[in-house]
Order: C-alpha cells, then sequence, then structure tokens
C-alpha cells in the first residue's frame, strides 16, 4: 500500500486512510482528508454516507475503526482531552440547551476547557464571552432564555458558545438543518465571515489566529 499523501502545510487538522464503523457496519473506508487553515470546507454527500460520523471523528468523539486523525501532526487519541478541546470545537446536529438557561450563562459554558475546579471566573472568561456575544450580534440577547429564541437566533448562540471556548478550529454538523432559508443564509454567512482572513485586531478573540471550520 502506498503512503497517503502529507496534509497542506496550512491544514492543522487531518484524517490519514481513516476507517469508521458502528460494530459490524463500515460507514467511512481509508478516507484521506485534510482541513485548510483559514477556510471553510464543507463535507458534502447523500443521507448516510457517513457526513456526522466522520466529524465526529474529527473531534474524537468515535474512535476509528482504522487510520488516525492528526492535530498538528499528532495523532488525536494520544492527546490531553482538555487540549483537544482548547484547539477544536465541535456543534452538533441538533444540540440541547439546559431547560430555562439564559444565552449569556450557555455562551459561558465554552470556557470549561480554559477552567480548572479551584479557578473562579476570571477576567479573561468574561472578554472572552463579551466578545463572541458581540461578534455573532447575540449580545443584546444575553438575559433571554434560549428557548425563546428563533432558530437562527439559537445557532448564532450556539456559535458564540464555539467562539469563547476559543478554538482554532470549529465543526458544524449540518448547522441549517431545520431553518428557514432566511436563517439558513444567516447562519452561513455568520460563518462565513468568521473564516474570513483579516488584519490582527479585527476579529476579537481569533485575531490573532487563522480561524477555520468544517461543515457537513
Amino acid at each position: 500500500m502506498t503512503a497517503p499523501a502529507k496534509a497542506p502545510a496550512d491544514a492543522r487538522l487531518a484524517a490519514r486512510e481513516l476507517t469508521l464503523a458502528y460494530e459490524d457496519r463500515t460507514v467511512v473506508h481509508d478516507l484521506d482528508l485534510a482541513i485548510p487553515d483559514g477556510k471553510v470546507t464543507v463535507i458534502v454527500g447523500p443521507n448516510a454516507c457517513g457526513k456526522s460520523t466522520t466529524l465526529r471523528a474529527l473531534g474524537r468523539l468515535l474512535k476509528p475503526r482504522g487510520g488516525s486523525v492528526l492535530l498538528d501532526g499528532e495523532a488525536l487519541a494520544k492527546l490531553p482531552t482538555r487540549h483537544i478541546a482548547q484547539q477544536i470545537g465541535l456543534l452538533p446536529q441538533t444540540p440541547v440547551a439546559p431547560e430555562a438557561i439564559t444565552v449569556g450563562d450557555l455562551v459561558a459554558r465554552g470556557r470549561q476547557p480554559h477552567q480548572r475546579w479551584w479557578q473562579q471566573w476570571s477576567d479573561a472568561d468574561e472578554t472572552a464571552v463579551t466578545e463572541a456575544m458581540e461578534r455573532t450580534d447575540v449580545a443584546e440577547l444575553a438575559e433571554r432564555s434560549v428557548d425563546e429564541l428563533s432558530g437562527g437566533q439559537r445557532q448564532r448562540v450556539w456559535i458564540a458558545m464555539a467562539l469563547a471556548q476559543e478554538t482554532d478550529i470549529l465543526l458544524l454538523d449540518e448547522p441549517t438543518t431545520y431553518l428557514d432559508i432566511s436563517h439558513q443564509v444567516e447562519v452561513l454567512d455568520l460563518v462565513r465571515q468568521l473564516s474570513a482572513v483579516t488584519k490582527e485586531g479585527d476579529r476579537g478573540p481569533a485575531a490573532a489566529r487563522s480561524w477555520s471550520s468544517c461543515t457537513t
């Protein structure tokens, strides 16, 4: 078997000969994939072809049957969970918010990978949450219950939570599912804006980093 091609130099996240399965059913076979930095990467295909399964593996929520996922050239399986959560954010297809939780409290949960049990809420945490809500235009909704929001607003809040996590890579599983066309455009335009490479200082908490996303 020939060795797979190396990932592009700007690809921090990659899969090599990745095989994914549920029990005896193989869903993805020998997949080579690279997620370029600073760009939106879209995985397309028919229903049940393994798109969501691939995202789960890229976020280390599913153990590969074969091959590997690499983050900065290191096998994802060997990296500490906290380190991965500080580098990769993953929004599932149908995230569920705790009942009656406010927008501000939900976005604040994105800071968990950066906290330890003995640490209190810091100025850095507050800044990350505030800037994430401002970048996604949900700051005015901070005191509202997530249950009261429209579909497009909720998706913006979930993305704000991921931004508060301050990761360079964001995996989105069908972020426009169940949204009407206007809200689909709203969410996709937000993702495009966040992935745009701009000069340092223009992009809030991720200004000094090149941000990328992968969506199905």
